[in-house]
């Protein structure tokens, strides 16, 4: 298929993405598309924040995704976006992250899952596409029109809080990842305890939320061998969904991967193989109490399968 701005992703979960950005506004220094970009030499520098689209306008990207979704069935999902926030720098100034979704709702059955770490920002992004469907289905029922978006009601996706969900990505409880020894893990992101917030303003629209918590680091070593602590027991990010009545509706787990890129690149310090024998230990100690945790919530979750891959081998 010969597709303008959609791909079929690679991601155990995901079904569909979209190149619409690149490059990203989020300094995440364990990011695998950072890492991928630097020592592709397509980033010159790895602290590199700038945004760019090949899109001039929204009339060409909406050409672009018509182009795309005729070459497609119903029934697929969309996932925004694997290589960037959905909700990047140039996204505030564009809007072309919401022209996607529009266009998705209005021409076919989909779902939309929008990830980010800057849910100040697309929380009143998401809340612009809700008003303005549900100001669009009050005009046409009006006229006499019973159905706005063309879809199987059969189904059940005719509503537009069923089809689009907004997740975050979420690495640890509260906000240690800003403020280790070691700066700032997700420097230009807001702060954890922020995105937490604002899964309840989100719940309050009727939309569906998702947690994407992942990359898990549990802890960052010196290269004294000195161990600083930035998650102890993964069950306490899910709790402090629950102590505010706001579970998620999908939660994906995954681990660290890329480790010595993320040492030397990211934090600037020498790697010591011992170190991935340290996370993996970890993991299999107390991932699976994550796990027990969230069936016993009815949680549904899905493991990434380099961490599931880390758990079968019984470390």
């Amino acid at each position: 298929m010969n597709f303008r701005v959609l791909y079929k992703t690679k991601v155990e979960y995901a079904d569909l993405s979209a190149r619409v950005y690149q490059g990203c506004s989020n300094f995440c220094k364990y990011c695998y598309c950072r890492i991928f970009c630097f020592e592709k030499g397509i980033y010159k520098d790895f602290k590199q924040t700038n945004v760019k689209s090949k899109f001039s306008g929204r009339a060409e990207l909406v050409k672009a995704i018509k182009h795309d979704i005729k070459q497609l069935s119903n029934n697929h999902s969309l996932y925004l976006y694997f290589n960037t926030d959905p909700f990047n720098t140039l996204d505030e100034e564009k809007e072309f992250t919401n022209v996607v979704i529009e266009e998705v709702l209005k021409s076919t059955n989909w779902r939309i899952y929008t990830l980010t770490k800057r849910p100040k920002v697309g929380f009143n992004k998401i809340k612009k596409v809700v008003h303005e469907f549900e100001k669009n289905e009050l005009e046409k029922s009006r006229e006499g029109i019973l159905r706005f978006i063309n879809v199987d009601i059969t189904q059940g996706k005719n509503n537009i809080c069923d089809r689009l969900w907004f997740g975050i990505t979420i690495t640890c409880v509260n906000d240690e990842v800003h403020s280790t020894s070691l700066g700032d893990l997700e420097m230009y992101s807001d702060r954890n305890s922020e995105r937490v917030k604002y899964i309840a303003k989100v719940k309050e629209l009727g939309v569906k939320t998702w947690v994407s918590i992942e990359p898990i680091i549990p802890f960052i070593v010196h290269e004294d061998g000195k161990v600083e602590y930035i998650v102890e027991n993964p069950i306490e990010i899910i709790q402090e969904f629950e102590k505010q009545n706001i579970l998620p509706d999908l939660v994906i787990i995954g681990r660290l991967n890329h480790i010595k890129q993320f040492y030397e690149h990211g934090l600037g310090v020498r790697y010591n193989p011992k170190i991935e024998e340290m996370y993996n230990k970890w993991y299999v100690e107390n991932i699976p109490k994550l796990l027990k945790f969230l069936r016993e919530r009815n949680i549904k979750f899905v493991l990434k399968k380099e961490l599931e891959q880390t758990l079968n081998s019984g470390f």
